[in-house]
């Protein structure tokens, strides 16, 4: 549902960020990587995706970045 909602919607950067958190948790890091970098566009000044993208996919294969 979420990605019909951003389909409909690409420049919502909430939904791309939102996005990006799903496809995290469900360990579709290339698919994730690429909501964040559309979030990152979106809001060039908002850290959130930049925080956010690879800390997942650093924690899955158990190591975490710097």
């Amino acid at each position: 549902m979420l990605r019909q909602y951003v389909a409909l919607r690409p420049d919502d950067f909430v939904g791309q960020f939102n996005l990006g958190l799903a496809y995290d948790y469900s360990a579709r890091f290339d698919e994730a990587l690429r909501a964040y970098d559309k979030a990152e566009q979106l809001q060039p000044n908002d850290p959130a995706p930049k925080t956010t993208s690879g800390a997942f996919s650093s924690s899955a294969s158990g190591s975490m970045k710097p």
